[in-house]
């Protein structure tokens, strides 16, 4: 279920990237980009749904709007570069690895 949830996670980034290079409404993309993971969170969570586990989505909802509307609004600002577009791209994915590699190491 793990590369399935990478993908599904790609796949959404993906299409909220285009959706906020069409449109240019930054603050809507991130609505969107934390509605989604805060669906994939409850759907992939759902059998084993606890208070703990509600409020572990409630904070990563939060979180998703403060860093997603940083990071929609740094691709916004950099679409015409593409080296800072891409490497902002890069930095988001690889910042969002690291955060989850430190919040596994902190729970185990």
């Amino acid at each position: 279920m793990g590369s399935f949830t990478l993908v599904l996670k790609l796949g959404v980034l993906i299409l909220l990237i285009k959706h906020l290079l069409k449109t240019g409404e930054v603050l809507k993309t991130t609505l969107y980009y934390a509605s989604a993971f805060l669906a994939l969170g409850i759907l992939f969570g759902i059998g084993s749904f606890s208070p703990i586990l509600f409020l572990i989505l409630i904070i990563t909802f939060v979180y998703d709007m403060a860093t997603g509307s940083i990071f929609f609004w740094l691709l916004d600002r950099f679409q015409n570069n593409y080296f800072l577009f891409y490497l902002t791209i890069f930095a988001g994915i690889a910042f969002s690895f690291a955060i989850r590699l430190w919040a596994v190491a902190i729970y185990s």
